[in-house]
């Protein structure tokens, strides 16, 4: 069928299929069987590159608007990282450093890449703001307890996560940097891949609030390949960089 226009992008069915070995294995568990299926998944992705095209987002030249969930925008990484030598991460609260999420970036730096985060740590001193007033006008209400308490919690989960970037620049010094921003840039991320020579792939997105925060995180974000414009995103994001702070300062 003709894949040109449709509403969706998939990931790399080997990658899946990687993910999944150990369970795959257990299921499966004559050789045959899964010398069989693992054909099949190399016949899968022949037709994901020639749907889909090398970089997994149908066109090689352009650009293209996408909704997508932090676990997609991993995995077209993932499917990238042959390319990727560099990677320039705009992020909020840091949940790519997330178990299991944080495996992928482990694969990735052990395989040589290069990783600058630059994080947003006002988002929970706004959202504290936001129940603080909310409490003062109704200290009684349960909904606002509520809120209270998953603050606490969000914060806690911050920490942790910049507790498991620390042990990865402990394991792969100088390959990863993580800096934060001292305005806060709210909804915004983005992300640009380097391959050897340049900027080839950029990434200019808003995450979009849920006001469930048991819900997976959404962003609409334009991925751009003309390289006038990537250059335009890489720019911003070196600004930003240039203007922020060692991250152990705001700790």
């Amino acid at each position: 069928m003709d894949f040109d226009r449709e509403p969706f992008l998939p990931v790399n069915p080997e990658i899946i299929w990687e993910e999944n070995l150990d369970r795959l294995r257990a299921y499966w568990k004559q050789p045959e069987e899964m010398a069989f299926r693992s054909e099949k998944i190399k016949d899968l992705y022949k037709h994901y590159l020639k749907n889909f095209k090398k970089y997994g987002f149908g066109t090689e030249r352009g650009s293209i608007t996408t909704l997508y969930n932090g676990v997609w925008i991993t995995h077209a990484l993932l499917n990238n990282i042959k390319y990727n030598k560099k990677l320039d991460m705009m992020l909020g609260a840091l949940g790519s450093f997330d178990l299991p999420h944080i495996e992928y970036y482990k694969k990735m730096l052990k395989q040589g890449m290069t990783v600058r985060v630059l994080y947003d740590p006002n988002s929970n001193d706004q959202m504290l703001k936001a129940v603080r007033m909310l409490y003062d006008a109704n200290p009684t209400d349960q909904m606002v307890k509520s809120e209270k308490l998953k603050y606490k919690e969000q914060k806690a989960i911050t920490e942790q996560r910049l507790k498991n970037i620390k042990k990865l620049q402990e394991d792969y010094p100088e390959r990863i940097k993580v800096r934060c921003t001292p305005v806060t840039h709210a909804t915004s991320r983005r992300i640009i891949c380097y391959n050897d020579k340049e900027p080839y792939l950029a990434i200019d997105a808003r995450k979009v609030l849920n006001l469930d925060s048991r819900e997976s995180s959404y962003y609409i974000g334009t991925i751009y390949l003309q390289k006038e414009l990537i250059k335009f995103v890489e720019e911003n994001f070196i600004t930003a960089w240039e203007h922020s702070i060692d991250s152990d300062m705001k700790q």
